[in-house]
């Protein structure tokens, strides 16, 4: 008899992936917030970017598949 092998780990869902990337994002913009500097806001512009690209990522995955959250 065959021994049934599990299957591998696949991907985590894009919604949960985005969710953790976005909070993650805000986190690090709040953090460095306080911090007046060039460096700083242009690193807060660079990250408030991808959190705009997150965002449409989830609603392009939306209108692909409806079924999805």
């Amino acid at each position: 008899m065959h021994e049934l092998k599990k299957p591998p780990i696949g991907v985590a869902p894009y919604w949960i992936t985005s969710k953790n990337r976005i909070i993650e994002l805000c986190g690090a913009i709040e953090r460095y917030a306080d911090y007046n500097s060039a460096e700083t806001v242009g690193l807060m512009k660079m990250w408030t970017k991808e959190i705009m690209m997150q965002l449409e990522l989830i609603e392009q995955i939306k209108e692909i598949d409806p079924c999805r959250n």
